[in-house]
């Protein structure tokens, strides 16, 4: 399904148009066309998106506590929220970092050690039994050092989830530390958040993702970006909330879940986003859009004004309704959820 534009040689401009599901397409004729967002049946994508909204619906209802006998969907975002629940402002981990002893609290996330541990928790021990137990806020390598030397060297995993985003990555590890030590000196975190300025997310994006380096390694651009993404929630905000088109530009360079959640609703097959082409950021802009105004519709209807409505939620909903689980993967692809998409028995959840 991405790439579909590519066949499109005369094409020099696209622009989402108001309605999400078009696109106005300007030629080198200068007449500008409409062309639909996938060329699959409407129905197929009305269907998309209507699961998309089921998805949501019931995300909401088990932010809210309002369910009796939970679905399939609802019972994995209980017991593995991370993966598969979109609100990540209310996972454990996140609150914790985000706590007076965190890195993400006001008065550490502008320092030097605020910065260096915030790192140390996406890079390494992000969804790790250490993240959950031990300190939050390193003042330096030392005192890192001095943390790890008290922990058995053969409780392996306990510091670093290799597989923390997903995929094993072999090269994630805590003997990146001390790299990441020198590397957060050579920021000027400090004096980067005293600008006067206008701050922009993709300004941060590339402190930490390097354009033509990896200052991070093993951070990687999904980490970057979640990293990103979390000092924009900050109680003093680093920098400006991104725009949808930046978003989307994040979405495509990251190529991961997201991209699976743009492919579905699209009508397209997650397994050929590899085959995507650089005019399908103006698909993932059309779908994050789409995407907002559908959340919308549920908050109003459950009328939960508390739950913030914006982009990132959008990315992390299309994140989150793609689930590498079976069950959840085959009701997507048929019916999502049959009869409720309620369990009628322990060995189906």
């Amino acid at each position: 399904m991405l790439g579909l534009l590519e066949h499109m040689k005369t094409m020099i401009n696209l622009a989402v148009n108001s309605d999400p599901s078009e696109f106005t397409v300007t030629k080198t004729t200068g007449q500008p066309a409409t062309y639909p967002i996938a060329r699959v049946a409407m129905s197929v994508i009305d269907r998309r998106w209507q699961q998309f909204e089921a998805f949501f619906r019931q995300s909401v209802d088990v932010y809210s506590g309002n369910y009796t006998e939970p679905t399939i969907l609802q019972r994995m975002q209980i017991i593995s929220p991370e993966q598969h629940y979109p609100f990540r402002e209310q996972l454990s981990a996140r609150k914790r970092m985000m706590s007076m002893g965190g890195p993400f609290h006001t008065n550490n996330i502008r320092t030097l050690p605020g910065i260096f541990s915030a790192i140390i928790w996406r890079a390494i021990t992000y969804r790790t039994e250490f993240s959950e137990a031990e300190k939050m806020l390193f003042v330096n390598i030392d005192d890192w050092n001095a943390t790890v030397s008290k922990i058995p060297s053969a409780v392996t995993g306990y510091i670093c989830n290799k597989a923390a985003y997903g995929s094993t990555n072999p090269g994630r590890s805590e003997k990146l530390v001390p790299v990441y030590w020198k590397q957060v000196q050579n920021l000027e975190w400090e004096a980067y958040c005293r600008r006067e300025e206008t701050t922009t997310f993709q300004d941060t994006m590339r402190l930490f993702s390097g354009r033509n380096d990896n200052p991070f390694p093993h951070l990687g651009l999904l980490g970057a970006f979640d990293l990103v993404v979390d000092l924009t929630y900050c109680s003093k905000a680093i920098h400006s909330l991104p725009t949808n088109m930046t978003v989307a530009e994040c979405i495509f360079k990251i190529n991961r879940g997201s991209m699976n959640g743009v492919m579905v609703l699209n009508g397209g097959n997650p397994s050929a986003r590899n085959k995507r082409n650089k005019a399908d950021v103006a698909i993932c802009n059309a779908t994050i859009g789409k995407a907002i105004e559908v959340m919308h519709n549920v908050i109003d209807d459950t009328k939960r004004a508390d739950i913030i409505i914006d982009n990132i939620l959008a990315e992390n909903a299309l994140l989150n309704m793609i689930t590498p689980t079976t069950e959840l993967v085959t009701a997507w692809t048929d019916n999502i959820f049959p009869n409720g998409g309620h369990v009628d028995n322990e060995t189906n959840s």
